[in-house]
Order: structure tokens, then C-alpha cells, then sequence
């Protein structure tokens, strides 16, 4: 048994000293994996530049030429010469006067007062340079008298002056009572009045008394001076022409 022990120990060491010096087996280099290149970086492919498109830009459409209004003309206002005024015409009809004034320049109408009298002067495009005066109070004729112009409207007086009446008028068969006037010549008016037929030719005719609120007015004659009784009297319609000429507060129906 002793003899078995030492011959298995022998043997063992013999097999560990083969071991030993045996060389050592070089073992299989590991086989490194071959670095993978580095993925190449695609060089960025030239993306073309994109060429904006050109807006069109719209073309304003072409304003229309504002039109020409014209520029009002700084027309002068006539310059009225109202010292130059002067009566050219007068003219007596029933109930009231006219006076023609030469006024040059004039242009519109106007308040006068002709020797304290009111007036109307009303201008007409057709007949330049005059103005038409119509009033209800017979004028002192031969004489200066003061006549005074005012504006219509505003009532400002813009001139005065004296001027004279030399015109006698033409006068139709009215005699106008001039001896009691007062602020209210004209008003109230009443009139007492014979329409006749002449004798002599049938003609109508007009023989009349008016007043009004200062007293006596006027009084009417268009009958023959030597026209006497008997007469006949006037229809209506005659009655009623005749009174309308000459200004007589007809009485009829």
C-alpha cells in the first residue's frame, strides 16, 4: 500500500514537471475587428437656388385728370354813380308817380325818397344805366329837392343829394290835391264817380272825386269841357274799364 502511494506520487510529480516545461502555447491572437472608415458625410448636394418668380407689381391704374373747375373771377361790383343821377322822365298815372332816373351803374333795385317821399326804384336789365321810381306822392317840380338812396335790404343809406325836377309831366285828366299831405296819403281810399255817355259822339267818359285818410285825393274829368245834361250813363263793363284807367275805386257789384 505504501509502495502504491509513493509511485502515484511519483508519477504525479513527473507529470507536473512535463507540464512545466512544456512551452506554452501561444494562444490564437484575437482577431480584431478592421476599424470600420468612418461613414463619409454626403457632401450637401447643391440644391438650387430658387429664383423668387417676380411679383408683378400691378401698375396703378391711371387716375382720371381731376376737371378743371374753373377759378371764379373776382368780377367787380359795379360802381353806381349816384352823384350823377338825374330825372330824364316823369309821368303821373292813377294813384301813383313814376320818375325815369339816369343812374350809371346801376344793378339792383333800391329804396329812395324823393322830397321826404318813399319810392321803390326798381332796376330793368334792358334798359342799362336806369331806374325805374314809383311813389304815391307828387314831387316839388322846379326846385332842389333831397333824394335819398337805400339799400333794399339792409335799409343803410348809401347817398344823398338834392337834384331838381325839371320835367313837366304829361298829364292825363287827374288833378292830384297836394295842399293837405300828410304820413298817410294813399290809405283809405274812396271815390264818388259819374261814368257818362257824351252826346256828342257816344264816347264814355269819367267825372270822379276821390280821398283818402288826409282829406281830398284826386279827382278825375274825361268828359268833354263843354259836355252838358241830359246824358246817359255807362253800362257796367264801361263803368268798370274807365275806373280801372284812371284809378277809381270802383263801386259797383
Amino acid at each position: 500500500m505504501k509502495k502504491s502511494f509513493v509511485f502515484v506520487s511519483i508519477l504525479l510529480m513527473i507529470v507536473i514537471f512535463a507540464a512545466a516545461c512544456a512551452p506554452a502555447a501561444t494562444p490564437e491572437p484575437t482577431q480584431t475587428a478592421s476599424p470600420v472608415p468612418p461613414t463619409e458625410t454626403p457632401e450637401p448636394s447643391d440644391t438650387p437656388t430658387l429664383t423668387p418668380t417676380e411679383t408683378l407689381t400691378p401698375s396703378p391704374s391711371p387716375s382720371p385728370l381731376p376737371s378743371l373747375t374753373p377759378t371764379p373771377s373776382n368780377t367787380p361790383t359795379p360802381v353806381v354813380a349816384f352823384d350823377q343821377s338825374e330825372v330824364i322822365s316823369y309821368s303821373e298815372e292813377p294813384g301813383s308817380y313814376l320818375l325815369v332816373l339816369k343812374l350809371p351803374g346801376v344793378y339792383k333795385n333800391y329804396d329812395i325818397k324823393v322830397d321826404n317821399y318813399d319810392y321803390i326804384g326798381y332796376f330793368d336789365p334792358a334798359y342799362p344805366d336806369r331806374l325805374f321810381a314809383r311813389g304815391y306822392n307828387r314831387p316839388t317840380f322846379s326846385k332842389d329837392i333831397k333824394i335819398v338812396f337805400y339799400d333794399i335790404e339792409t335799409k343803410a343809406e348809401l347817398y344823398s343829394s338834392t337834384i331838381m325836377i325839371a320835367i313837366r309831366p304829361t298829364l292825363l285828366p287827374v288833378a292830384w290835391n297836394v295842399s293837405n299831405n300828410c304820413d298817410d296819403r294813399g290809405k283809405n281810399v274812396t271815390c264818388e264817380y259819374e261814368c257818362r255817355i257824351s252826346p256828342a259822339d257816344g264816347n264814355p267818359c269819367l267825372a270822379a272825386s276821390c280821398y283818402d285818410a288826409c282829406g281830398p285825393y284826386f279827382s278825375v274829368n274825361s268828359c268833354p269841357p263843354d259836355m252838358t245834361a241830359p246824358f246817359n250813363m255807362c253800362n257796367s263793363d264801361q263803368e268798370r274799364r274807365l275806373t280801372a284807367l284812371y284809378g277809381v275805386i270802383y263801386n259797383g257789384d
